[in-house]
């Protein structure tokens, strides 16, 4: 909200001063008119497509880069629908037509030059270039982005299954629920992946390699795409969870997941009595992302959050939380009490080792009637 008074002050008030070399014809919404390459790109989910916000005023710039990623509303016949992030840049001096301004928060930068109803555009760190045209839309100052969250992890454990551990991947798992109108009512598809991995040292095995002993002290995870995102009233939402994946000996680098041939060797949800048969309930620790504020859900789903009454830090987007599942749904969570909560602890199961099926709980997106 101080960031758009910024804005708004800072042009009213040279307008009021009549600053002689004020002009306001490059200010305005320009987006992205996309190439063949690009549009395979945005398809592949492999790129987001741009648009920007352009505020000139006075002999001054400023700018916001936003970028539409590929997704369930998001299609090449009309992307821009859903933000997906957007970054400020700094204010800098507006040469003629051109501009080069550094963005605020991470490294990095455009530089541009504007004509008439177009603007070319490069990131600073790039030698690709983007043509974008003004659309009658008006620039609006509002970039409410989510950074990544740093959390710590440790695991243990002993496989009590015939499986050699070779290759340990830690991974952030999203599993989602994407919302699909048919003819015959709306129907409720599962969506699974992963933003953030990590490879473990060679030491979290024992020489036998049938268990897992170690710790990681810095993960970044970075927000889940859109894909694994559920609506939720006013805002949206997607629960992950923390599991270790064994890999193909010898892979390095990205890590690709074929599940058929990967298990799951460490989670921390503990099977029920009955094991992972879903039929009886079990628990454990997942990540909890809103997009917004926990009083944005519906209130149907926030009930489902057991103490969320009177709770400090409704607007943090990520949630360590304790969960309680019946079957494939979370029926309960609640909150962390202090703002960083206990780390999550990661047990060795062999209960995946022959399923090619994610059977761990997702978050049903409970709506009021």
């Amino acid at each position: 909200m101080r960031r758009e008074w910024y804005v708004f002050w800072a042009v009213i008030f040279i307008g009021l001063t009549g600053c002689p070399t004020y002009e306001d014809e490059f200010s305005g919404r320009y987006r992205e008119t996309p190439t063949a390459e690009r549009i395979t790109c945005f398809e592949r989910r492999e790129c987001g497509l741009l648009e920007v916000d352009f505020f000139r005023f006075g002999d001054f710039s400023q700018a916001i880069v936003r970028e539409f990623d590929r997704g369930p509303r998001n299609t090449a016949a009309n992307p821009f629908v859903e933000l997906t992030r957007c970054y400020w840049t700094r204010t800098d001096r507006f040469r003629e037509d051109s501009f080069n301004l550094a963005f605020e928060r991470r490294t990095g930068g455009i530089r541009g030059i504007t004509n008439d109803s177009e603007m070319s555009l490069e990131f600073i760190d790039s030698e690709s270039t983007f043509d974008l045209e003004l659309t009658e839309e008006e620039p609006r100052p509002d970039c409410a982005t989510v950074g990544d969250y740093s959390m710590a992890v440790t695991y243990e454990g002993q496989l009590e299954a015939e499986h050699q551990i070779e290759n340990p991947v830690f991974v952030m798992l999203w599993l989602g629920l994407e919302r699909v109108d048919t003819p015959g009512g709306t129907v409720y598809t599962g969506t699974q992946g992963f933003s953030t991995f990590l490879r473990l040292p060679s030491t979290s095995v024992n020489a036998s390699g049938t268990s897992l002993s170690g710790r990681v002290d810095l993960i970044q995870i970075t927000p889940p795409d859109e894909r694994f995102l559920s609506q939720s009233g006013d805002t949206s939402y997607a629960i992950g969870h923390f599991v270790i994946v064994d890999d193909t000996p010898g892979e390095s680098g990205r890590f690709t997941w074929a599940r058929s041939e990967e298990p799951i060797i460490a989670t921390t949800i503990e099977a029920g009595a009955e094991g992972w048969d879903l039929s009886s309930a079990y628990s454990g620790k997942a990540l909890l992302f809103v997009q917004g504020s926990l009083l944005e859900l519906d209130p149907a789903l926030q009930e489902r959050i057991v103490n969320l009454e009177g709770y400090e830090y409704v607007d943090q987007n990520f949630f360590i939380v304790d969960v309680v599942a019946d079957g494939r749904d979370i029926v309960e969570i609640k909150l962390p009490e202090r703002r960083i909560p206990e780390w999550p602890r990661l047990r060795a199961t062999g209960e995946f080792l022959d399923q090619t099926e994610i059977n761990l709980p997702r978050l049903f997106p409970f709506n009021s009637l």
